[in-house]
């Protein structure tokens, strides 16, 4: 990286993403020149972090016993702090079964983990 430079592995998890971001911002902001090829590599260089993103949690029969057992047991979901999940459990709630069952549907038709899926069905609602 011409531009900004590599850094150097300092064991901070979030330097290649300031990295990228940098090398993104030279090209797109700034236009700098010459920093296209630069970019490239480094596009590049991070695409198996970027495509995991875009990859949902697998299924899990454990999680599908906890999601099933939600309408006679409960289920202890993790209580949400803004856009980050703190790492706090809400007490055990009892589900209604239709809520239930859509959460194994969604699970079902997007290969998605069932507690991922219940979640994202309970932030909707």
């Amino acid at each position: 990286m011409a531009a900004t430079g590599p850094r150097i592995d300092d064991g901070n998890p979030w330097t290649p993403a300031k990295d990228l971001a940098a090398v993104v911002e030279a090209a797109i902001l700034r236009n700098q020149p010459g920093i296209f090829s630069d970019l490239e590599s480094t596009l590049r260089k991070h695409k198996p972090a970027l495509m995991g993103l875009l990859k949902n949690p697998p299924r899990s029969t454990g999680d599908s016993a906890l999601v099933k057992k939600a309408t006679t047991e409960g289920i202890q979901l993790p209580i949400s702090g803004g856009d980050v999940y703190e790492t706090a459990l809400a007490s055990k709630q009892k589900l209604p079964a239709a809520v239930v069952e859509e959460a194994m549907i969604i699970s079902e038709m997007f290969e998605l983990n069932e507690i991922s899926s219940l979640q994202l069905l309970l932030k909707g609602k």
